[in-house]
């Protein structure tokens, strides 16, 4: 998993981006995907939009249990299982998620993946219902417990 460049860790700080680039070449060449952490707010997938016609982005969850679900879920694309958009899903955590279409505010959240790939990338958007299984569109979502997880997606009416 990568890491922003605004932490210590980060791969930029002591590299080029033809060095960066190369090694999430490398990543996707070996993983299927490569994984940026962004602050610790949300990860997100770089290497299945040219299998699968997106990316991924998940919100509000540890970098190391937003890899590891991020990677199921490739790992559930590469061998041959879909994604049900805006339905729940059990198949990947312990409380079901839903898989969202995000709207083009995501280009302001995915720019390692527009960079490699030289412009927009579609994004879908994994959202984590709250404790009681409700999601956002849910009447009694509890939203002050999931106030990390913005909705990058057009929410139903």
């Amino acid at each position: 998993m990568t890491t922003t460049h605004d932490d210590d860790r980060c791969f930029l700080n002591d590299h080029t981006w033809d060095e960066y680039f190369a090694m999430v070449q490398r990543h996707i060449a070996e993983h299927g995907q490569h994984l940026v952490c962004v602050g610790g707010q949300y990860t997100y997938t770089v290497g299945l939009s040219p299998a699968f016609g997106f990316e991924l982005v998940v919100y509000g969850l540890a970098p190391r249990m937003a890899g590891a679900i991020l990677n199921d879920i490739g790992e559930s694309l590469r061998a041959g299982q879909e994604l049900e958009i805006d339905k729940p899903d059990s198949r990947f955590t312990n409380l079901p998620v839903q898989f969202k279409r995000c709207t083009e505010q995501a280009q302001e959240i995915n720019g390692i993946a527009r960079a490699y790939f030289g412009g927009d990338v579609p994004m879908v958007q994994i959202v984590l219902c709250d404790r009681a299984g409700k999601f956002p569109d849910d009447a009694g979502f509890d939203h002050v417990h999931m106030r990390a997880q913005p909705a990058l997606y057009r929410a139903a009416h």
